[in-house]
């Protein structure tokens, strides 16, 4: 029974290190690599939801799902805050701002 367990296990690391060599081949030769980014005009969305669109009413003028608004939105809202970070006025906000800047402090020693 371990000479089974044995052979299971060089079969996965074997299947594991193919993959992995597979994905490093890939990002070399610059190819997609999992779902392809959504073709959404970004600016134009983010135009309609602030004169007013409904988030529902978003998705279905730009063909992508609710959630998809959501992101979009978020993902813009995030990078405006990180550039220019606004006074918190609560103590939960000021944890989730403290904790953003340890993790950004991390990346920038990790890159440094």
């Amino acid at each position: 029974m371990v000479l089974v367990n044995l052979v299971g296990e060089l079969e996965r690391s074997l299947i594991v290190e193919r993959a992995k060599a597979g994905m490093r081949c890939a990002r070399l030769k610059r190819w997609q690599i999992g779902r392809a980014p959504l073709a959404v005009d970004r600016a134009a969305l983010l135009r309609d939801r602030a004169r007013g669109m409904k988030l529902a009413q978003l998705a279905k003028a730009y063909g992508i799902s609710k959630a998809s608004v959501c992101r979009l939105i978020e993902d813009t809202n995030s990078h405006v805050t990180q550039e220019f970070p606004r006074a918190a006025s609560t103590s939960t906000e000021l944890k989730e701002l403290s904790r953003r800047k340890r993790r950004r402090n991390t990346v920038f020693k990790t890159l440094g």
